[in-house]
């Protein structure tokens, strides 16, 4: 493991002229590269094409055919005797066109039209050719689903809703793979900038022990006030080694949330560019809330599911209710000119009925209706439940925001107190008045110091990100299904 660290800091640090990767371009490579996301869109397109498919019982159907025929039918002996011959045979032709549509209201419309031509074969009869072409329309009235509404279109409606929830959950996916991104980069951020201020501290330390060095060979300093110099530079060596350990495993991190192939990683140093230090000032912390209500994408997917819930409990209560139709049809249909007059040449059908069915226990549906609302309760319960959740999570990453403002502005002051007990000790140790040893003592609180302000400025940077990210400002969408990440929110927040 220590090996694969030690490859991954080679290769961050294996050019000076390497882009420098900065906030927009981790999100850009989480938002192309992370499998979390990839697969979450995968989810969408999968019930967007669901969705698509629950129209099929309303496309349009057309169905033809076409049908030869030969009959043979044996004669009597008085036929035979008529008809001089043993059997009668006739061919026939069928040609069939028929169009069916259901409609969304449940109304079922089905036109048709038909040709059928037929003759004898028999050359001494001399009987004609006939040919009746028939066009009519059916059209069926299902009362109830009228008056409620079919299953057709409520399954349509629900997987809609489906399809909306799987696309907010991949919105929110991706605002959560952003965030653990954002984090990230932060602490990959703070390790480099520790690192400068290792390495800044050893050549201080180094150039303190050579200065100190030449003041023991003219006799001003005791040769073994030297070892105190060369003690702390050994530990400021150890320190480097830490930090470049760290640079690397937060720089793994990274490329995990990333989405990077780590064998492939070619991590550069991160932009040295932080959030924005203001007081807010006084937190509306209502409004927040709010936001998070109307913003986060999985309470919007709950939503979302919740009303599919409603559409299945009222699709199970049509299935309580009897099957009550109406249909009528009409045909017309015209007689070959041949056909002797005392035949209509032209005929008519006119039909029209009532159909009636009910279950007598009907278990099965009841079952279902007291299944789809105790699932419905089971939604209510899960979008209260991630509100007040929501709610938590924004009082909690505001205070956490505003405490971490309060520890950066102190070591802040601690920083600049540092900086000064510094400047004064190396003056009282050229003058001597101090000893090598506070020079070095109150070095080593100023490089902490220093350490613990950018530790506290990841905090700070961290606290904001959990703040946007937890009241839904993460991304917004555009066109339906652009991810735009909301950057400025991650360097200074806005509370208005």
């Amino acid at each position: 493991m220590s090996l694969r660290l030690s490859i991954l800091f080679l290769l961050l640090t294996s050019t000076a002229f390497a882009e420098e990767i900065t906030l927009e371009r981790a999100i850009q490579n989480t938002l192309k590269l992370q499998a979390d996301i990839i697969y979450s869109k995968l989810s969408a397109d999968a019930s967007k094409s669901a969705y698509e498919g629950t129209s099929g019982p309303f496309d349009n159907t057309l169905t033809s055919s076409a049908e030869l025929a030969s009959t043979q039918t044996p004669y009597d002996g008085v036929e035979k005797k008529i008809y001089k011959r043993d059997l009668s045979t006739v061919k026939s032709q069928t040609y069939n066109l028929q169009l069916s549509k259901l409609t969304r209201s449940g109304v079922g419309v089905q036109a048709s039209a038909n040709l059928l031509t037929s003759n004898d074969i028999a050359p001494d009869l001399n009987q004609p050719r006939e040919s009746t072409p028939t066009i009519g329309v059916a059209i069926n009235f299902p009362i109830y689903d009228l008056l409620m509404e079919n299953r057709n279109t409520t399954n349509e409606k629900i997987a809609l809703e489906t399809s909306r929830a799987s696309l907010h959950d991949y919105f929110f996916q991706a605002s959560t793979s952003i965030y653990q991104t954002v984090v990230n980069y932060w602490s990959y951020l703070a390790a480099y900038e520790q690192l400068l201020i290792y390495k800044k501290s050893e050549q201080n330390t180094q150039k303190m022990l050579s200065d100190f060095q030449k003041l023991v060979e003219k006799g001003e300093r005791p040769m073994a006030d030297s070892n105190q110099i060369k003690a702390n530079l050994a530990n400021k060596h150890a320190r480097v080694v830490t930090g470049e350990q760290d640079l690397a495993t937060k720089g793994y991190e990274l490329a995990k949330s990333m989405g990077v192939p780590y064998e492939e990683i070619e991590l550069s140093p991160p932009k040295i560019q932080w959030v924005k230090v203001d007081d807010p000032g006084k937190f509306v912390v209502d409004e927040f809330i709010q936001n998070a209500y109307e913003k986060r994408f999985d309470i919007k997917s709950i939503e979302i599911t919740l009303h599919s819930a409603e559409l299945m409990l009222e699709s199970s209560k049509r299935g309580l209710k009897p099957d009550l139709n109406l249909y009528a049809s009409a045909y017309a249909s015209d007689k070959s000119p041949h056909v002797s007059g005392n035949v209509i040449s032209n005929a008519g059908t006119f039909t029209t009925g009532i159909s009636f069915s009910q279950p007598l226990e009907n278990s099965s549906a009841k079952s279902d209706v007291i299944q789809k609302e105790i699932a419905l309760r089971q939604m209510k319960l899960n979008l209260a439940n991630a509100k007040r959740k929501a709610g938590i999570d924004v009082v909690s990453a505001l205070n956490e925001f505003k405490q971490s403002l309060k520890a950066y502005k102190f070591s802040m002051e601690t920083v600049d107190l540092y900086k000064e007990a510094l400047k004064v000790e190396g003056s009282k140790f050229k003058l001597g008045m101090s000893t090598v040893i506070d020079v070095i003592n109150t070095h080593e609180n100023y490089q902490n110091a220093l350490i613990s302000n950018i530790d506290n400025l990841r905090i700070v940077a961290v606290s904001l990100a959990g703040v946007v990210y937890d009241t839904g400002g993460m991304i917004s969408v555009a066109d339906g299904e652009k991810i735009l990440v909301n950057l400025p929110a991650l360097y200074s927040l806005n509370t208005k």
